[in-house]
């Protein structure tokens, strides 16, 4: 395909590590995220009810919404049985189409426990399907070309893509806190995310400063990587390395699930034929063009054009509500009416429909609280059900912020780490017998793994951390309040 222009062209190996990228990404989001929470999240006796979701969600649908809990499970074997099959090479495109509708069908039927990893990797698989996936590294290879002008709009596809999330991740960065560089700082106190190094990090304001005004940078230099038109090869190969140690440090200091894993496909895929002679790859032979059937051809171009015009119309959208180009494209109507029409949502396809790439934007939460749960054990001692840390706390005279002997973060992990994170922006909204289920699920569940003594009688409380910036100064206002209790 040496008519191609260069800055659509991706090395078939880079295409095949994009395909196992994807795959393993799936395979451990179905292991660790899924499989075991069946009863938790995918079932109406669960803790979230198909009336709750539909309360929030009136518009989703979904084949799992009809599945009993054995039924899901086995599709769930599925899925994992494919995502394997994906990640080798066998039938690659035919494997990916029944993956993709699966995949695509699970994220909508519990919005609760979905979030950016997902997202990515769905519209990551909805471009792999359209590429050339098993020329390399297939344990089922083909030999023969992909049709160049689905080739081309495909490539075009998951490299705008990549473009669109990095360059709408920093231009909706607008906030008080992006602009006088505390995000890093203000993160460090959240009870939800912050991980190790942000404990590290606290005491280093400077520092911190100068690593939320070098994360804008990143992203606007990921973004202008994959399209600059000149010595392209070596600006893409300088993204795709960047990609990983930006998230990498990202996750280091907040617990953001597999998010680093997710975000690997965005940085193989612009490997460029430069990386792989460094490594002594092969690059595979063709001996001949497939010829793609006229009508499969033209629905599959009509697919991928509307699937671009869908993706620069949503990030339009955002950039007009809220970004650094909002006052230009507010300036000119016809740009203006057109970002802020409002296409109907179809209930499926969440991340190629919406292209939710607004990340800590314009400011993060201000409310970093979190979720904890605790109870008397036999011996009549109160803690923290999961950790079986000492939950004991006193109020402080001055400023009534209720301070805890032993730090309270997050400890939830998973599928509950992500519905801890939605039940957190929206508290408030959600029946208190929710978190009662939630309760009584975790309490069987530490009981049944605990070799120690057990715990019959437990709560549920919400550790609100509320946050703002005065004078230079942050202001914390930490309470805690009841959601539910066991029995």
């Amino acid at each position: 395909m040496n008519n191609i222009n260069p800055l659509l062209k991706l090395d078939p190996r880079s295409i095949a590590l994009f395909r196992i990228v994807i795959g393993l990404n799936i395979l451990y989001n179905l292991l660790a995220y899924r499989i075991g929470y069946v009863s938790w999240f995918y079932s109406d006796s669960g803790i979230v009810s198909n009336e709750l979701i539909n309360n929030f969600h009136p518009d989703l649908i979904s084949l799992f919404f009809g599945l009993n809990e054995s039924a899901t499970t086995i599709v769930f074997g599925l899925m994992i049985v494919l995502s394997i099959l994906f990640t080798i090479g066998f039938y690659s495109r035919y494997v990916g189409v029944v993956l993709f509708i699966l995949f695509a069908n699970m994220l909508t039927r519990n919005p609760f426990i979905i979030h950016s990893v997902e997202f990515m990797l769905e519209v990551s698989l909805f471009w792999a399907l359209f590429l050339p996936l098993d020329h390399s590294f297939a344990i089922m290879k083909t030999k023969f070309k992909s049709d160049p002008i689905v080739f081309k709009m495909a490539a075009f596809g998951i490299l705008f893509q990549t473009f669109l999330i990095y360059l709408t991740g920093f231009l909706t960065k607008t906030g008080e806190y992006w602009q006088k560089g505390i995000v890093i700082t203000s993160a460090t106190d959240d009870l939800t995310h912050g991980y190790w190094l942000a404990d590290l990090m606290k005491d280093m304001p400077q520092l911190c400063t100068f690593l939320t005004h070098s994360s804008l940078v990143i992203e606007l230099f990921i973004a202008i990587c994959v399209f600059i038109p000149f010595k392209n090869s070596i600006f893409r190969l300088i993204a795709a390395l960047l990609i990983p140690i930006f998230h990498f440090g990202i996750g280091a200091a907040l617990y953001v699930g597999p998010f680093f894993l997710s975000t690997l496909c965005f940085s193989v895929i612009l490997l460029p034929s430069l990386f792989w002679k460094k490594f002594k790859f092969k690059k595979p032979k063709f001996i001949s063009i497939e010829s793609a059937r006229l009508p499969l051809k033209y629905l599959t171009i009509l697919i991928m054009g509307g699937a671009i015009f869908l993706m620069f119309q949503k990030n339009l959208n955002k950039w007009e509500k809220n970004s650094y180009l909002s006052g230009g494209i507010k300036s000119i109507p016809l740009v203006n009416q057109f970002a802020a029409w409002q296409n109907p949502r179809p209930g499926i396809l969440l991340g190629v429909w919406d292209q939710p790439w607004l990340f800590f934007a314009p400011d993060p939460y201000k409310d970093m609280g979190t979720i904890l749960m605790a109870g008397m054990d036999s011996k009549g001692q109160f803690k923290e059900i999961l950790l079986d840390r000492p939950f004991k706390y006193r109020q402080d005279p001055v400023t009534n912020n209720i301070i805890f002997d032993t730090p309270m973060n997050n400890a939830f992990t998973k599928s509950r780490f992500v519905f801890s994170f939605y039940m957190r922006r929206l508290m408030g909204k959600i029946p208190n017998d929710v978190f009662k289920k939630w309760l009584t699920f975790e309490l069987k569940h530490r009981n049944k793994k605990s070799k120690g003594t057990k715990i019959t009688q437990a709560k549920c409380f919400y550790y609100s951390n509320k946050t703002t910036y005065q004078n230079e100064v942050f202001l914390r206002e930490k309470r805690l309040f009841e959601l539910a209790s066991y029995p």
